[in-house]
């Protein structure tokens, strides 16, 4: 009876220890969620960054606004000289417009923005941030590098407003997995 008791507590100490490692690592991989506020939350809306591998720099990102795509430098990687010499691979000037910012002050305005976004990119440490406002109200932090024949694996942060557009989203969050306010999997 002893040996048979002592057996039980080895296995459920092994079963417990198998559940806390699993804990363990989902912890680390979701540590970046505590290190985000509203306000980068915010920052992020309408932005799309990638990089292929986490120790790649990303050299530009996208921003969604009213409907038009613009194509923003990431001034920590790139020189400000080559990003004013090549005024026509980017869309400063015109998102600065946008924005009602005067031409004048667009570089200025834009790298403020650009490092707002990089910044928040770099503390989630992932491989890209996806937020397009027609699909709803929330962001899509994809965890795992992009692979054939894989699904990645992503983190989704629904805004406060929590407003859902599209159907395929709407049914994602009625199935998905909570991992703590606002924040599913």
């Amino acid at each position: 009876m002893v040996k048979l008791l002592s057996l039980f507590m080895s296995l459920l100490s092994v079963l417990c220890s198998c559940n806390s490692q699993t804990t363990v690592e989902e912890t680390e991989k979701y540590k970046f969620i505590d290190s985000l506020s509203l306000d980068d939350l915010e920052t992020l809306r309408g932005v799309n960054i990638a990089v292929r591998n986490k120790e790649d720099a990303a050299y530009s990102f996208g921003i969604l606004l009213r409907d038009i795509y613009y194509r923003i430098p990431a001034y920590d990687t790139l020189k400000e000289r080559e990003i004013i010499m090549n005024p026509n691979w980017y869309d400063v000037v015109k998102y600065a417009k946008a924005n009602n910012v005067d031409s004048t002050q667009a570089y200025v305005f834009v790298k403020i923005i650009s490092d707002k976004i990089t910044s928040v990119f770099h503390r989630a440490n992932v491989y890209s941030i996806k937020q397009d406002a027609s699909l709803g109200d929330f962001v899509i932090f994809e965890l795992s590098s992009p692979e054939i024949d894989k699904p990645k694996e992503k983190i989704i942060c629904l805004y406060p407003s929590g407003e859902i557009r599209h159907q395929y989203w709407k049914d994602y969050f009625t199935k998905a997995e909570k991992i703590k306010d606002g924040w599913y999997k």
